[in-house]
């Protein structure tokens, strides 16, 4: 008998999901569940698709707006992801979180905003925890990022960044989340959201420049914002010969300035309480 045999359990808690699966079992679903045994989901979303006002104010129905994000995934929906070459790869992954968030929002705003018979609380949840444990699967998860209008973004999962996040101002706790949520697919996008965490924190920046990290910290950070300083330098072509790669590592410096801050100012709390104790 194998000794290094795995729960069932812990092979759910390893699934790697990948988007083709993943939307065959959502799409399945929709198609295939009713509210009260009647009303199937997907009629019940076109019928109040028209209460999406961040949707249906661009796309005509609900069934015209699902397809236009997820023609690629409708074209490659019986075939293997693996066989797939990745830079199509990348194009179904990203229109599977697209997919995902529109049928989260319309979730929430058909919930929140219309009160109808047919509704069922636990087929909306089945639904909900199928697309939470889809991108689960693959280290995505949704954020509600504005409660009066329903808007949502995935986001990649990023515990240490999120903590940070949820102590910060609201325009930076905003900035880091739309980062999050931006694709790999779009480095231009991921560009803009960088620079904008990056202006945020020029406050700190020059608060802690003669701190000997965060001065290495702020060299990094000048050559992704000024690239005519040291595009010519060789000592840095590794960084401009792909900085797309580099993306993330400067997002998450950006993350350590301000858990650096947050840090400095506990500590500075509790020393004042210490001398109010002496």
């Amino acid at each position: 008998m194998s000794h290094n045999r795995k729960s069932v359990f812990l092979k759910i808690k390893e699934y790697k999901g990948n988007p083709i699966d993943e939307y065959n079992k959502i799409s399945q679903f929709i198609k295939k569940q009713r509210f009260q045994s009647i009303y199937l989901i997907e009629d019940t979303f076109s019928e109040y698709f028209k209460y999406c006002e961040l949707l249906s104010s661009t796309y005509g129905d609900f069934k015209s707006c699902v397809l236009n994000h997820t023609r690629n995934l409708f074209k490659y929906k019986d075939k293997s992801f693996e066989s797939i070459d990745a830079a199509t790869q990348e194009i179904l992954l990203n229109e599977f979180l697209d997919y995902c968030e529109i049928l989260i929002y319309i979730q929430f705003t058909v919930h929140s905003r219309v009160v109808f018979y047919n509704f069922d609380s636990q087929v909306y949840s089945q639904l909900y925890e199928l697309i939470k444990t889809s991108l689960k699967s693959m280290n995505y998860e949704i954020k509600l990022t504005n409660e009066d209008t329903n808007e949502v973004v995935v986001i990649k999962s990023n515990p240490e960044a999120e903590a940070v996040a949820a102590q910060s101002p609201q325009d930076l706790k905003e900035a880091i989340i739309y980062y999050l949520g931006s694709r790999d697919i779009d480095v231009a996008e991921k560009e803009v959201r960088l620079r904008t965490i990056i202006d945020k924190l020029e406050p700190l920046l020059e608060k802690y420049k003669t701190q000997s990290l965060i001065k290495k910290v702020r060299e990094y950070i000048q050559l992704f914002r000024h690239p005519e300083m040291k595009k010519a330098d060789p000592q840095y072509m590794w960084f401009y010969d792909d900085k797309s790669k580099y993306l993330d590592d400067i997002f998450m410096m950006c993350i350590f300035i301000k858990e650096y801050d947050i840090t400095n100012n506990t500590i500075s709390e509790f020393s004042e309480l210490k001398k109010s104790k002496e």
